[in-house]
């Protein structure tokens, strides 16, 4: 099913990539707000997962998809697309992670 969420177009039938980054030979999601230089220390990788859940907004009956949630491999619960980075492809991840580390300066 396709749906639009943040002016992008979204296909449940077709895979994700979710950032993140591997210590020890484990993968962990990049959470941008709290940790963000972590894929700078040790390497992005990216992940294919797909969206599983859709969060459905209500107001004033009207819906729209306001998130969505992935199954993952490691059974994290927690992925989602507001809170983590996802795209539709390991470049547009890795992307939106370099326009991420240039508005919070690099640092």
């Amino acid at each position: 099913m396709k749906f639009w969420l943040d002016g992008q177009e979204w296909d449940t039938d077709k895979p994700v990539f979710i950032l993140g980054y591997v210590i020890i030979k484990t993968w962990f999601p990049l959470d941008p707000k709290r940790e963000p230089l972590m894929c700078k220390e040790y390497g992005c990788v990216t992940r294919k997962e797909h969206i599983s859940n859709l969060v459905i907004s209500h107001e004033n009956g009207c819906s729209w998809v306001s998130n969505f949630r992935l199954t993952s491999k490691d059974f994290y619960e927690h992925l989602n697309y507001k809170q983590h980075i996802v795209a539709t492809s390991p470049q547009k991840a890795k992307e939106q992670y370099e326009r991420l580390l240039q508005n919070h300066g690099g640092k």
